[in-house]
């Protein structure tokens, strides 16, 4: 039996969501047989699969207020779930839920882990300690190239634990799109103009604030800027779109419950990131056959390849001129080839 325990139910994981949801559809294809678990319950839930238990609270698993005092008996509650399913393999969402098993792993001597880090983290070291220590009962899954390149050049001595599966998603993704009318109508959007999308956590990492700024030169009665997300810098990128005089041109739809399907609605995809794990919403619209507009880090490229233009990181000057060129979809990159080797990527993994 196998365990797949992504970190949270919440819409800021949807990303790591669809992929843990792709890694329990490869083991059920392959005939093993498989338990999904949140570790706990997100504060937003919007597209999430809801009917996947709960193992713990956040509060809990982050030790946070009373809790960082408390015995914590998160180990013995996951320890029974495991021996109550005879559990063999457990398919962690990164450290955060490494960490809770590692307590584990110490007491299941027949235990192994895959450990799948979805973007940059600090590893503790503890952390190193437990992978060098159960080296043979673990592996670490990085989901880029550049991803595994960062890490290990931070830490060399996850190398010998350390694989790559790149992200992909599922051939069937771009059947369940809306089409560009009913998207538009459903998300109340102007039917007849040009629309630009950033959909993702509005945090620095994402640097919204450059593709504000550089639509902020290019804008005119015809266009939109369209910002799906929510998170921590949401109030200053609001402020400065006021700044820029945008009132009016930039419409701010927050999370959306199932936001990809409504990708057919813009014309233009933009990811201004400093930094990513993969980027799976730019590999999402280039599926859903948007023209993308991407900062040039190399999450980016090893995702889309030749497959989008590319500005420099944080320059609004190049990203304004790049949203002024007239967009069109790029070819398809072997998206089915990349779904394949993930499939048979992870297939080689599991049975380690």
């Amino acid at each position: 039996m196998i365990l797949n325990i992504v970190y949270s139910s919440g819409e800021a994981h949807k990303s790591t969501q669809l992929i843990h949801q792709l890694i329990s559809q490869v083991c059920k294809l392959s005939g093993m047989p498989v338990h999904d678990y949140f570790l706990f319950k997100g504060e937003i839930e919007l597209g999430c699969e809801s009917s996947f238990p709960v193992i713990s609270s956040s509060i809990v698993v982050k030790r946070k207020g009373v809790w960082r005092y408390v015995p914590s008996r998160l180990t013995n509650k996951i320890a029974k779930l495991v021996r109550a399913n005879h559990v063999k393999l457990v398919v962690c969402d990164g450290l955060g839920v490494a960490r809770c098993m590692f307590p584990v792993l110490k007491v299941d001597s027949d235990l192994k882990l895959i450990v799948v880090v979805h973007g940059v983290v600090k590893f503790k070291l503890q952390d190193l300690a437990n992978f060098n220590n159960y080296c043979e009962r673990v592996r670490l899954v990085f989901v880029s190239s550049s991803l595994a390149k960062k890490m290990q050049h931070c830490y060399p001595v996850l190398s010998k634990v350390s694989h790559v599966i790149p992200n992909a998603l599922s051939p069937e993704f771009s059947q369940e799109l809306d089409s560009k009318i009913d998207a538009r109508y459903k998300l109340g959007l102007p039917a007849d103009k040009k629309l630009y999308l950033v959909a993702s956590r509005l945090s620095v990492k994402k640097d919204v604030s450059t593709v504000i700024r550089a639509f902020a030169k290019i804008v005119d009665a015809e266009k939109y800027l369209v910002i799906m997300g929510d998170g921590p810098d949401r109030a200053n990128l609001e402020k400065l779109s006021v700044d820029l005089g945008l009132v009016g041109s930039v419409i701010w739809l927050g999370w959306v419950k199932d936001s990809n399907r409504y990708l057919k609605a813009f014309d233009v995809f933009v990811s201004a990131s400093i930094s990513e794990g993969f980027g799976l919403s730019v590999l999402e619209a280039h599926l859903a056959g948007l023209p993308l507009i991407c900062s040039d880090i190399e999450p980016h490229k090893e995702a889309l390849g030749e497959n989008a233009a590319y500005f420099s990181v944080g320059d609004k000057e190049d990203c304004a001129a790049k949203l002024l060129v007239d967009s069109r979809p790029f070819t398809n990159c072997s998206l089915d080839v990349k779904y394949q080797k993930f499939c048979s990527s992870y297939r080689e993994i599991l049975s380690f």
